[in-house]
């Protein structure tokens, strides 16, 4: 795995669009833990399902990425236009979203910090 991954629910790949986190709360483990990380890959399949069925039409995904020692998990959400993504961040308290044609985060404060 090289920075993350986003499994989307539809198994359909995106070529743009903004991924923002936040839908539900985030999980963590080693990147040596195996076991928990099957763990938690189980639990949040189960979580997607969860929020897809609650959400209808929203475009969901899990989306993992690794810092350090840890592989993070999160619930993450497609949007076509980039400032409902920035807006989608704001309400969630998350640092950023993720550009996917431009396959870079992007962090809210330096964005705000441009304006």
């Amino acid at each position: 795995m090289d920075g993350g991954y986003t499994l989307w629910k539809d198994e359909k790949d995106k070529l743009s669009g903004y991924t923002v986190g936040g839908v539900s709360k985030e999980g963590e483990c080693s990147k040596y833990a195996t076991g928990e990380f099957s763990q938690l890959f189980t639990e949040f399949i189960n979580r997607l399902d969860m929020y897809s069925d609650w959400n209808g039409k929203r475009s969901l995904g899990i989306g993992t990425w690794h810092e350090d020692d840890k592989i993070y998990f999160d619930v993450v959400q497609l949007f076509s236009c980039r400032e409902e993504a920035i807006e989608a961040c704001k309400q969630r308290g998350e640092k950023a979203y993720f550009d996917i044609l431009e396959q870079k985060s992007m962090y809210i404060h330096e964005i705000t910090n441009e304006r």
